[in-house]
C-alpha cells in the first residue's frame, strides 16, 4: 500500500526525469528536484527573451539602509530583479513543502482508492487527448 509521500515522490520523479526513488530523505529529495528544475528553468530562460515591464516604485526606507544598499549595488534594476526572483522562488519552494506536509498528514489511501485515482487520471488524460487540448 502506498501513502501520499509515495505519490508525491512519483510526481517529483516524473517531473525530474529520474528513474528511481531517492536514497536520501523525502525533504532532501524534494530540495534536489527543485534545484534541478531551477537549473533547467534557467537554461530555458537563457534561450528565450522575457518581455520587460517598466515599473516605478516609491519606497520609504531608513537612510542608513538606503546608503548601505546603494554602496552594495543593490538599488539597480538588475540587483532588485535578482532579489525579487530569489524571494519568489523561495516562496514557491515553501509552498511546495507546505503542500507536501499537508499531503503527508492525510490518511493513506487504500489500494482500491489508489486504483480508482489512477483510472480517473487515465480517463481524464484520454478525454483531453480526444478533445485535442
Amino acid at each position: 500500500m502506498r501513502d501520499c509521500k509515495d505519490l508525491v515522490l512519483d510526481l517529483l520523479i516524473q517531473a525530474s526525469g529520474l528513474k528511481h526513488y531517492p536514497v536520501a530523505g523525502f525533504e532532501r529529495f524534494c530540495h534536489n528536484v527543485i534545484i534541478g528544475l531551477k537549473v533547467k528553468a534557467r537554461e530555458i530562460s537563457m534561450t528565450t527573451k522575457e518581455s520587460s515591464v517598466e515599473l516605478e516604485l516609491k519606497l520609504k526606507l531608513p537612510d542608513s539602509l538606503v546608503r548601505e544598499a546603494q554602496a552594495s549595488g543593490l538599488l539597480t534594476s538588475q540587483a532588485l530583479e535578482a532579489l525579487l526572483r530569489e524571494e519568489v522562488q523561495r516562496r514557491r519552494v515553501g509552498q511546495l513543502f507546505d503542500a507536501a506536509d499537508r499531503l503527508a498528514a492525510l490518511p493513506p489511501l487504500t489500494e482500491t482508492e489508489v486504483e480508482a485515482e489512477i483510472q480517473a487520471a487515465r480517463a481524464e488524460r484520454r478525454s483531453s487527448r480526444a478533445s485535442g487540448r
